[in-house]
């Protein structure tokens, strides 16, 4: 995940985008801290409680900047219009990184399209009701559209840059 935030924040960087990529890389490497939190009965609730404690972790280390798009990599916050581009990219890296498990338990990572992520994240999910269904979707057509705008600027979603790369611009 982090690997492919941080190539992808560098290609928009490439693009001219004002992307902040220490923010981004940082962000993208402490996203899942929190799950470090997750013990007793809070274990079961990884999913839902590690942006909490991801947020508490780098707030308590005087990482308020990083806490702030660390902590809000769900894809549910994108019912924000005007979230940050380093949330927006951290967010699309988490959904498109997915990892799988063999029958021996072994886990292999990698990059999916978009669509087949949504399909994998899709088909684990339970108690589906029209209105989560409707969730789901809108998200992924969030992200769908948010692809297709980093594509329109020239940041290939597969981490190829479409331009030969040049010097990042002076901060």
């Amino acid at each position: 995940n982090s690997v492919f935030a941080l190539s992808t924040a560098r290609q928009a960087a490439l693009a001219g985008l004002p992307v902040d990529i220490p923010l981004v890389s940082a962000s993208a490497l402490s996203h899942d801290i929190g799950k470090f939190g997750c013990r007793g009965s809070d274990a079961a609730r990884i999913p839902y409680l590690h942006y909490y404690y991801t947020w508490q972790w780098l707030s308590d280390h005087n990482c308020p900047n990083i806490a702030h798009i660390a902590a809000n990599h769900s894809t549910w916050d994108l019912e924000f219009e005007n979230l940050p581009l380093e949330s927006l990219l951290l967010i699309y890296a988490d959904f498109r990184v997915r990892g799988t498990q063999d029958a021996s338990g072994h886990e292999t990572v990698r990059i999916y399209s978009l669509a087949d992520s949504y399909a994998m994240i899709f088909s684990k999910l339970y108690n589906m009701t029209p209105e989560k269904h409707k969730r789901y979707e809108t998200v992924y057509c969030k992200l769908r559209d948010f692809e297709a705008f980093m594509e329109a600027r020239g940041v290939d979603p597969n981490g190829t840059p479409k331009s030969s790369p040049r010097a990042l611009p002076a901060r």
